[in-house]
């Protein structure tokens, strides 16, 4: 092979490739996991600010009265730093700090109790297992799994000395495990993520939350630019995402907690920007369109969610 052909040939390769870390930054969502594990996937820290809020009683799928206009805000700022062993094999430690917030009101009297502080760390491990690239276009399929670790207080105290609520406290005091599998497809301007992954909950002390079913689908598309130039262009995404959840019961000192668990779907529009390419910045709100609890909970509001990755250097 002369010199121009070998030329030629590593040229195109380049482009190839660049096109494929290029093309990756379109299958980030915000809530979904996904299948890639280069670029941002395998070596960016990821922090962002969470917002959710819970509020107006349900029972089943209907809405009730609620005496105490109870509402509740978790604040919660996770920091995600993942550390490659392989391009196919990441494993990633969440750190989540986090502020819960119970806010009541009685014969036009609010009351509010919250708590502050780390919560429970996390190790998930994804091996990207199966991938098929084209020009412009790749297929992946990955597999994750992880433990939660017991972190986070579980002993919590109002001003009184009274015990927060399990629901107000920093930690669940269990040893949890996930894990599941996600798919990946884009092609030009269009992407699909989605993932299948379940969470056994252990018991800690006289509580045991219910194991937990997640199912997540989000399609992506990259309004700008049309057709990549150069691969230090910025690039602009929109997302989708339908996130489902189905909780199962809880256990206090081995009896079923009756209003507890159920399903839950969210609609979740997202927007992102890779503004270098080294740093993307993201947004995301999920709003639920279907709820139907076991027995009467808080219903969901809104979750707003912004945040930012950084692409470490090799």
């Amino acid at each position: 092979m002369n010199h121009k052909m070998t030329y030629v040939l590593t040229l195109f390769v380049t482009l190839f490739l660049i096109n494929i870390e290029s093309g990756q930054a379109q299958v980030l969502p915000f809530n979904t996991q996904t299948a890639m594990s280069i670029g941002f996937e395998e070596r960016a820290v990821r922090s962002f600010f969470r917002v959710v809020s819970k509020s107006g009683l349900r029972t089943g799928r209907e809405g009730v009265e609620d005496p105490l206009d109870r509402n509740v805000t978790v604040l919660a700022t996770p920091i995600a730093i993942p550390f490659a062993v392989t391009r196919h094999l990441i494993p990633t430690l969440i750190v989540p700090s986090m502020r819960k917030q119970l806010t009541t009101t009685k014969n036009g009297i609010e009351q509010e109790i919250s708590n502050t502080g780390v919560s429970d760390i996390t190790l998930n491990l994804k091996y990207a297992f199966w991938q098929r690239d084209a020009r412009n276009q790749t297929t992946r399929l990955a597999a994750f799994a992880g433990v939660k670790f017991p972190t986070g207080s579980t002993d919590e105290m109002d001003d009184s000395g009274v015990p927060l609520p399990a629901a107000l406290q920093l930690g669940t005091g269990s040893w949890d495990f996930p894990f599941g599998l996600s798919f990946t497809r884009s092609t030009g301007r269009v992407a699909l993520n989605a993932d299948v992954f379940y969470r056994v909950n252990t018991e800690h002390e006289t509580i045991s939350f219910g194991n937990q079913f997640n199912y997540d689908l989000a399609l992506g598309y990259r309004l700008y630019p049309v057709q990549y130039e150069t691969y230090r262009e910025k690039v602009i995404n929109l997302y989708l995402e339908i996130n489902g959840q189905v909780n199962g019961k809880n256990k206090v000192e081995g009896e079923t907690a009756e209003n507890s668990g159920g399903h839950t779907i969210f609609l979740s529009p997202g927007v992102q920007w890779v503004l270098l390419q080294n740093l993307l910045l993201e947004a995301s709100v999920q709003l639920p369109v279907f709820e139907d609890f076991n027995g009467t909970q808080l219903g969901n509001d809104f979750t707003f969610s912004a945040g930012v990755r950084y692409l470490l250097p090799l």
